[in-house]
Parts: C-alpha cells; sequence; structure tokens
C-alpha cells in the first residue's frame, strides 16, 4: 500500500465510529479496537489538532485557501439512478464503514452534504454550486432524507417552496468530511489547499486528527488491533493483530 493509500486508514476510523453510532439498530459493533499503544479497547476521536479539543460543526469557521478558485465544473449529464443492491457492500464481511458509505458513499450526496455545512440549504442554492443534473439532485436529497440525514423544511406556502436541515445525524457527519479534506488537503492539493479552517475555541487554524478515545494519541494502521464480532469462515471472535507499515503491501487477509 502505497503512503497516501496508507494515510486513508483515519477517514476509515472516523466512518466507522458514525455507522457504530447511527447505524446498528441496537446491536452491537461489529468490530471493536483494541489501540496497542496504550493496550486499551478504544474509538476513533475526532479533535482539532491545534488545541486537540473535540471539534463541533458551529464552532468552524471557513475562508478561502491559496488553491482556491483552481477548480471547475460542469453540469452533470441526466443518468441512471445509484446501484440497485446497496447490501452488497457488507457481504461476507459486515462493517459500520459500509453501512455508512450506503448512505454517503457516491459522490453526489458526499457533495450535497458538504455544501449544507458551508451553509447552503436550498434546491438551487446546490445545483449552482455543484453542476449537478436536477434529476440526480432530486434522488440524492431524497436518499440522505430517507435515511435521516437530513429533512425537507417548508420556507413558503404560495408557492410552496422547501429548504434542506441536518438532523442530528446529518451533524456527525462534519467529522467524516473534515477527515476526508485533510487528506485530499495532503495528497491531491499540491501544497494549496483550497479552503482553510479555524477552530473558533481556540481560534487557530487546525486539521482533523483522528485518536484514541482512551489515551488521546493518533490511530495509525499498524498500532490498532480489532476483535470482530460476526463469523468468518464459521468462526466468530476472530482476532487481527497489527501489520508493521512496511509489510501492508503483502500481508496475506486478516479477519477484520
Amino acid at each position: 500500500m502505497s503512503d497516501a493509500g496508507l494515510d486513508l486508514f483515519p477517514t476509515m476510523m472516523v466512518l466507522l465510529a458514525f455507522g457504530d453510532a447511527w447505524l446498528l439498530d441496537g446491536q452491537r459493533p461489529p468490530l471493536q479496537m483494541l489501540h496497542r499503544t496504550c493496550g486499551h479497547a478504544c474509538s476513533p476521536l475526532v479533535v482539532c489538532s491545534a488545541c486537540k479539543g473535540p471539534i463541533d460543526a458551529r464552532d468552524v469557521q471557513y475562508r478561502n485557501g491559496p488553491g482556491a478558485g483552481s477548480h471547475t465544473h460542469t453540469v452533470e449529464r441526466k443518468r441512471s439512478r445509484r446501484g440497485s443492491d446497496p447490501m452488497a457492500l457488507e457481504r461476507g464481511r459486515p462493517c459500520s464503514v459500509a453501512r455508512t458509505l450506503r448512505i454517503i458513499g457516491d459522490r453526489w450526496s458526499f457533495l450535497v452534504i458538504r455544501e449544507m455545512f458551508f451553509g447552503v440549504r436550498r434546491f438551487d442554492e446546490f445545483q449552482s454550486n455543484l453542476g449537478i443534473a436536477t434529476n440526480i439532485l432530486t434522488d440524492r436529497l431524497q436518499h440522505l432524507a430517507e435515511h435521516g440525514v437530513l429533512e425537507r423544511r417548508a420556507y413558503r406556502v404560495r408557492p410552496e417552496r422547501f429548504e434542506y436541515r441536518f438532523t442530528p445525524k446529518g451533524m456527525d457527519l462534519f467529522a467524516s468530511m473534515i477527515v476526508m479534506m485533510h487528506w485530499g488537503d495532503k495528497w491531491l492539493s499540491g501544497g494549496k489547499p483550497p479552503l482553510l479552517i479555524r477552530h473558533k475555541p481556540c481560534q487557530h487554524d487546525f486539521h482533523a486528527e483522528v485518536v484514541c478515545s482512551h489515551c488521546r494519541q493518533p490511530l495509525l494502521a499498524h498500532e490498532v488491533n480489532y476483535f470482530t464480532r460476526y463469523a468468518v469462515d464459521g468462526v466468530m471472535a476472530a482476532y487481527a493483530v497489527p501489520r508493521p507499515a512496511a509489510d501492508l503491501d503483502h500481508a496475506p487477509d486478516q479477519p477484520a
């Protein structure tokens, strides 16, 4: 695995945390993480890189970075809806990451969520900002509403018009967005991130860090073990040992 691929581990962790929090329907999480560094069971936390405090979407300010305005978009032509088998992501390996990706796993759904965190609420604003075809936008908004990420509210009666607002479940996706944003800034921006974010409680620019809930140290792929709570080849509670970073290209498949 390349360095860029290995650096996607925090993104996977934060998607897992969202799925564990919102998508289990009363079941136990499919995976239990163990942080090798501190030796404790843990869950991923997203914190400010400057003050190490928690991050809330309402406590973040945005401004253009050096790469702002370097990307243009064209209107997406009409095409068919999303794939018809959303359960395919979980075949053989139940996972809260897979459950989360069933909701936000295509680019338009995630970009709609991004725009909402920037304050966009209305259909025509989504369409203008994203260059997205109306049928695709209608489908994604309906999909996110059906999964409880957002809700539609009337803001005009005659003619009837609606805007879209996050539910608490939708607000909890902010951590996923800024962790993915940091990966893109690091690996895809050429050193010129298009957007800078400031944490209002500490008044510093920051990026999202994913840390252990017990020791508050960064979670690294080769320092995390897992217990699985589902059957793999008929075996329950399989244990996956951490792989050294240098071996991640060639190690055999692990249960988790």
